[in-house]
């Protein structure tokens, strides 16, 4: 199971490439380059569930329940 640390850090690995279209050292980003990465993220899965005739809202809205449950993870690395 994925913690919540490694979850942030592939987001945050995701938000880095979709700004810059590559891989880069998302450490070295700016929040506000983030910001921007997110959202490129977010549009491009609209246009991904536009093709494919996926409902977004409603994927997002299930997302959400996701997130509420996956909250209450620990942040720190499970060891064992």
């Amino acid at each position: 199971m994925s913690t919540r640390l490694t979850m942030a850090d592939q987001g945050r690995e995701s938000a880095a490439h979709a700004l810059l279209g590559r891989d880069v050292d998302a450490e070295q980003m700016g929040l506000e380059d983030y910001e921007s990465g997110l959202v490129d993220v977010l549009t491009n899965l609209r246009h991904f569930a536009d093709r494919y005739l996926i409902d977004f809202h409603e994927q997002l809205d299930r997302s959400y329940r996701h997130y509420l449950a996956e909250r209450e993870y620990e942040w720190e690395e499970e060891t064992g």
